[in-house]
């Protein structure tokens, strides 16, 4: 009788240890953060097949991680000299940047270290996280490009864009 209740108890408790276990792999993925990895099939152009990229689907969340490992930027040489930016734009007014560096492969893009753009009123808008139904475009790319005729150029040169889809 006693080795059968150890048994039993041994069983239980195995199998709570599993549940415990696979709950903190479950609890390891941040419900907070959604990540995207940078690739050929989501890069906003249009071939020369006139097939479109596919969007990003993700859910509502404060945090983006942005997967760049593995994927090759096509830059020419003269615009690795000028800052590169992670780009997040709802549209014209919801605009928000994040340095980029060629040795980081993740990037954890929040409120944390967006810088805003300036908006109409002239006042920095605050990053609240991607909500149900919004649809956002993330680029990457250079501030401004060497065959510009003004050295000081500050349009954003994209080298890849993805759109997400907030569900």
């Amino acid at each position: 009788m006693i080795t059968n209740l150890r048994i039993h108890v041994a069983k239980h408790l195995t199998a709570g240890i599993l549940v415990c276990l696979l709950g903190l792999q479950v609890w390891a993925e941040d419900p907070d953060s959604a990540t995207i990895k940078v690739d050929s099939e989501h890069r906003l152009v249009t071939g020369p097949d006139g097939k479109k990229a596919e969007h990003y689907h993700i859910h509502a969340v404060i945090e983006l991680v942005l997967d760049v490992e593995g994927y090759t930027f096509e830059m020419a040489a003269e615009d690795l000299s000028r800052p590169i930016r992670i780009v997040l734009m709802k549209d014209k007014t919801h605009v928000f940047s994040v340095l980029f560096t060629e040795k980081q492969t993740r990037y954890r893009i929040s409120d944390k270290n967006l810088l805003p753009n300036f908006g109409q009123s002239g006042q920095p808008w605050t990053f609240t996280g991607f909500q149900p139904g919004e649809k956002w475009a993330v680029s990457i790319g250079t501030d401004g490009s060497a065959k510009s005729s003004d050295p000081k150029s500050t349009k954003f040169v994209q080298v890849w864009t993805g759109v997400l889809d907030v569900e």
